[in-house]
């Protein structure tokens, strides 16, 4: 194969050409090559190449090639008496033959074989291809085959454009990696599921707060865009049992939401002889949960948040009442602040 420079007026045609396609909405590249073969073979035509000229342009869904021209070329001498087959080939494209009548053509002499453009176009997939373009040109003396040339090169259909599909933990770890899709196909996201202390992974969303579109572990993604996908999650809800640790009442219960300050007041039980002083994780020392008005108390288990108090402990908990006595003959208050 041989490639030929354009002379400057020839550039700018391309160029211009080029500028018009990526105008109208193109995508890749638009240019020209001359291709031209060895010399053909046998003593009567062995001055006639093989050649043909090609232009490509590339759409976001096709790369398409324009054959504009192609014969024998007299290009080292006189071609000799004879008629003469051009066949145009595309790797998964139908061939077509153009013919040339018998005749004489001295050196130097070109012949396009083909009256009206020869268009193939190629559908772009997920990954780059190679095409082959061939152009077999053969000479005749009646019905005797006496040269071949064949000029070929190859072309490179362009992969479809690519998305990225992240994830975000929004808040928990473990996201899974990233996934890529290719334009006009459809994935299957992953199962794999972040975690989070106190909260059960719901799903995955387009917005952070939950107001985009929703995904499933396992469920398909076909936009053709990137896109962060953040995992949305709803806090876990828990059980305390109070003890009452020798009041004699019975066990009570109360729900917590983690993060949450539902029912972050509990009732206050009663003992004879005995003040309540507050909910305890152990019947004998351990650390207050509730204090001795049945409000939460911030440390282990409620954070501090401005006038409220929100539950951080990730699991059940048995919580027990500790008391204080009162001394024989002594009157006891019990004042509850807040109601």
């Amino acid at each position: 194969m041989r490639i030929f420079t354009f002379d400057k007026k020839a550039i700018a045609a391309v160029v211009l050409v080029a500028v018009i396609i990526i105008m109208a909405g193109m995508v890749s590249r638009i240019y020209a090559v001359y291709v031209e073969a060895p010399r053909g073979n046998g003593s009567s035509t062995n001055y006639m190449v093989s050649y043909f000229n090609y232009s490509i342009s590339s759409t976001a869904t096709t790369t398409t090639v324009t054959v504009t021209s192609a014969g024998p070329y007299a290009k080292y001498g006189d071609l000799n008496d004879r008629s003469y087959k051009t066949t145009m080939s595309g790797t998964g494209q139908t061939s077509k033959t153009y013919s040339l009548a018998r005749g004489t053509y001295k050196k130097g002499t070109k012949k396009d074989l083909i009256s009206t453009n020869l268009v193939w176009s190629w559908t772009r997939g997920c990954a780059a291809a190679t095409k082959t373009l061939k152009a077999t040109t053969k000479g005749y003396n009646g019905t005797t085959l006496t040269a071949t040339s064949v000029a070929s090169t190859t072309i490179t259909v362009p992969a479809h454009e690519h998305y990225s599909v992240s994830f975000n933990a929004n808040g928990g770890s473990g996201a899974p990696a990233a996934q890529t899709k290719c334009y006009g196909t459809s994935i299957s996201l992953t199962s794999v599921k972040p975690v989070r202390t106190g909260y059960t992974f719901k799903c995955w969303n387009t917005s952070s707060g939950g107001t985009g579109t929703s995904y499933s572990p396992g469920g398909t993604y076909s936009v053709n865009a990137s896109v962060v996908l953040y995992a949305i999650w709803t806090p876990n809800n828990y059980n305390v049992t109070l003890k009452g640790n020798g009041s004699g009442a019975a066990d009570g219960a109360v729900t917590v939401t983690f993060a949450g300050t539902a029912n972050n007041k509990v009732n206050i039980p009663k003992r004879e002889g005995y003040m309540f002083d507050g909910y305890y994780t152990a019947a004998e020392g351990g650390v207050r949960a509730y204090d001795r008005n049945g409000i939460a108390a911030a440390g282990a288990y409620w954070d501090a948040d401005g006038t409220a108090a929100k539950w951080k402990y990730a699991g059940t908990v048995t919580l027990y009442a500790h008391w204080t006595e009162v001394p024989a003959g002594k009157n006891s208050y019990h004042i509850v602040f807040g109601i």
